[in-house]
């Protein structure tokens, strides 16, 4: 959504902006780069499209505060999983959030499911 003019671009472009810092699982790098070679995939858009996005990708990443995908936060992911019927990446997302929480003013997904797991785990929320 922040690297293509997909819905929710705008806005997601203007969160970032407005964003003291940026928190993410690890794991969002990875999805990120698996959803635009399905993109391409699906003919969305060129191989020489992909290419660009993965360099966007890869240039904004060192922005982002990552959260390591291990110990602590796969435990917290698989209760969240559990108590909020997410698939498997939202609760990483979710449980690498909330490690995190003191420095998060929102929680920021398009999945309304995530988006009140989210909530009910204490966070302000705003969907894409």
């Amino acid at each position: 959504m922040l690297l293509s003019d997909e819905d929710g671009h705008e806005e997601m472009l203007r969160l970032w902006r407005g964003a003291e810092r940026v928190i993410a699982s690890d794991f969002l790098f990875i999805e990120s780069a698996a959803a635009l070679a399905k993109a391409r995939r699906m003919r969305r858009f060129t191989s020489t499209k992909e290419r660009e996005l993965r360099i966007r990708l890869d240039r904004l990443w060192p922005q982002i505060r990552s959260v390591p995908v291990e110990g602590w936060i796969i435990r917290s992911a698989a209760e969240f999983s559990s108590r909020h019927d997410l698939t498997a990446p939202n609760a990483v997302h979710l449980a690498s959030a909330y490690a995190g929480r003191d420095a998060i003013d929102a929680f920021v997904a398009s999945d309304k499911k995530l988006l009140t797991a989210a909530r009910k785990a204490g966070f302000a929320t705003a969907e894409v």
